[in-house]
């Protein structure tokens, strides 16, 4: 529609979707014949099995009702309406799906990109309150805009080679995180080595150095921790034993031995020595959604990762819950997750600002500092480092893939390198300068890669506008080649009514060459004598006969099968038992659509039934109902015309 007039391009015309394509409405199969193992073809359901273009197998189907065929386009008709892709192999197809199959007279990828353009106007037509979806009625009146074939082919090649450089786009923006993520962990790894300002050491030689300030932590620990016993010794009004001092117990040493070595005046301390206290949260029944305009909630496990604090990762509290005295989170706090997955266990965020009414789950400790001296951005730089998210996760338990348990005390004992406090300021600057730098980056690919979104779509727009490939006016019209392709399937679509064949006429080419694939075939079959074989004649007719009639359309057609059989195989007295086994075997092999072959001859119809467990029990009941009548030599009742007439002759009689 050039111009955006809504005007066709010259040359162009709109076509329903079943003008250019066969449509073929998913249904689901029974679930008994559902495979998690290749056991069938590929079943695919809807969207959720889709990939980029080809959709990933989860599911096989023993029994499969609507087969699509390689290179059909999947349509998803059914929540959400209106995605595609391209089967890649013969599938089964739930009622989720429609497979349409471009006509041999258009290009079909041209049909892919021109559902890929109307997917959210095709999205509009869905209904239904539960789930939306668009029926058979819907995809039968659906409009496309077809231009000519040769048109169709230098659009399709235009849109793929601009999506191919949009392709490449996404594919160097996707590496970006894991580097930003690797920059960030060196980063890390460096300023905990001491390697980021090792410049600065050399330019402030006379620094205090890192064990005494770790020595004065300790004191001042141990002098609050002796206020705090000797208060409840005067609240209880009791004078203090001999010996209480003692009581008090010290971080466990570190061995330096097994740790790397740390630049002059830096120290290896545990967490502990820098952690006086640890608070725990709750996790009471919430309800399912966030907590809004400031009523009670509880952190989900999400709210701590590495990145930044995420107060909306929450749950609101129950009516007349209270969060009472369970902790919340604070301006400054350190949080750390004890229950994630293994990736986000021990993960740590800073708190920015004050969260009255959410309150700390079971999950998510709060871990309250031993010294005001020590930055808080430079403990969470430190519990973020290498050396300690390496502890972390060798110390967590569970046996869980998806969950893990952190101890406090494995927290506790976590080791961790303590620089000067003068060195500390420095690291902090540095490493925020270098980390807004980082976070800038981050921030932007999601904006590039919604540009990259928006170029795609405005590529489609373009091309079904007529204006991304030059038009060639001796071009046939698509009017034409939409003529030619329903001239095509009227001459193709089976006539109505009865047609008289001459008998011997029957063997066309088609029968001919499909009698010597089912003669070839059973003689390829063991132990088989020469008088044992069927005529190949009648394998074909019988062949043809049994693939008319679908077993998942009328089980009433079933019992024309078998006396549709020649009466001269059937009838005959004189035949071998082992060709009324193979005729009746072929017989519910085909109308089954079986393209396996035929079982050894022989075979009782037990055996068959053991041998194929899949077929319904009532065609097999069926079938063995009219075998026993055709072993007794009852041939089938007379057609109405027969009775008449031999009602008639009774009479004149």
């Amino acid at each position: 529609m050039s111009g955006g007039n809504g005007e066709l391009p010259a040359g162009w015309e709109v076509a329903a979707l079943p003008d250019v394509c066969d449509v073929i409405m998913g249904q689901s199969p029974p679930s008994s014949t559902y495979r998690n193992d290749p056991d069938g073809l590929p079943f695919f359901q809807g969207k959720a099995e889709f990939g980029e273009l080809h959709p990933t197998v989860r599911k096989w189907c023993a029994e499969p009702n609507k087969i699509a065929e390689p290179d059909d386009i999947l349509l998803s008709i059914r929540a959400p309406v209106g995605p595609t892709n391209v089967a890649n192999k013969r599938c089964c197809i739930g009622r989720g799906l429609a497979a349409l199959r471009p006509t041999k007279l258009v290009d079909g990828r041209y049909v892919l990109f021109s559902l890929r353009h109307l997917e959210t106007k095709l999205a509009r037509l869905a209904t239904g309150t539960t789930f939306k979806a668009v029926s058979g009625r819907v995809l039968s009146t659906f409009e496309l805009c077809i231009p000519p074939l040769p048109e169709q082919r230098r659009i399709v090649a235009k849109i793929e080679a601009l999506q191919e450089r949009s392709r490449k786009a996404r594919e160097a923006l996707a590496e970006v995180k894991p580097l930003l993520e690797q920059f960030r962990q060196s980063l890390l790894a460096a300023a905990f080595r001491g390697d980021l300002t090792a410049d600065w050491r050399e330019q402030n030689p006379d620094v205090e150095p890192a064990s005494a300030l770790l020595q004065r932590i300790r004191t001042e620990r141990r002098r609050r921790w002796e206020e705090a016993e000797l208060a409840k010794y005067e609240a209880k009004s009791q004078k203090p034993p001999r010996g209480w001092q003692d009581k008090y117990k010290e971080p466990e040493p570190v061995d330096n031995l097994e740790l790397p070595e740390l630049p002059e005046g830096w120290c290896w301390c545990r967490v502990g020595d820098l952690i006086e206290s640890i608070d725990a949260g709750r996790s009471p029944t919430a309800l399912s959604h966030p907590a809004r305009n400031g009523e009670p909630g509880v952190l989900k496990v999400s709210a701590v990762t590495w990145r930044e604090f995420d107060p909306t990762a929450n749950k609101a509290l129950k009516h007349g819950d209270e969060i009472g005295d369970t902790p919340t989170p604070r301006r400054g706090d350190l949080l750390i997750s004890r229950a994630n997955t293994v990736e986000l266990i021990g993960a740590v965020v800073l708190v920015k600002a004050d969260f009255p009414n959410l309150m700390l789950s079971d999950k998510t400790l709060r871990l309250n500092p031993a010294s005001a001296d020590i930055p808080q951005q430079y403990m969470l730089y430190g519990l973020r480092s290498p050396s300690v998210r390496d502890s972390f996760e060798a110390n967590a338990t569970g046996t869980s893939n998806s969950m893990r348990n952190l101890s406090q005390a494995k927290i506790l004992e976590a080791t961790i390198a303590l620089s000067p406090l003068a060195e500390q300021h420095e690291i902090v600057r540095r490493m925020q300068a270098l980390m807004g730098s980082e976070s800038e980056l981050r921030s932007v690919v999601p904006t590039l890669e919604a540009s990259l979104t928006h170029l795609d779509q405005s590529i489609l727009a373009k091309a079904f506008r007529g204006e991304l490939v030059p038009q060639d006016p001796n071009n046939e019209p698509a009017s034409v080649l939409l003529e030619r392709i329903r001239q095509q399937r009227e001459a193709t679509s089976p006539k109505r009514g009865r047609k008289k064949v001459d008998p011997a006429a029957r063997a066309t080419t088609a029968e001919q060459a499909q009698r010597a694939a089912l003669l070839d075939f059973v003689q390829q079959q063991p132990g088989l004598a020469d008088h044992q074989y069927i005529d190949a004649t009648v394998l074909a007719m019988q062949s043809a006969r049994c693939r008319a009639l679908l077993i998942d359309e009328d089980q009433k057609r079933f019992d024309r099968v078998l006396p549709s059989l020649p009466p001269e195989l059937i009838a005959d007295p004189n035949a071998e038992p082992s060709w009324i086994s193979l005729t009746k075997d072929l017989l519910v092999r085909r109308a089954l659509r079986r393209e396996d072959g035929l079982l050894a001859l022989g075979d009782s119809f037990d055996e068959v039934r053991a041998s194929l467990p899949r077929i319904p029990k009532e065609f097999l009941a069926l079938v063995a109902k009219a075998m026993k009548r055709y072993r007794e030599h009852d041939p089938p009742k007379p057609k109405r015309r027969q009775r008449k007439q031999q009602k008639e002759d009774a009479n004149t009689t």
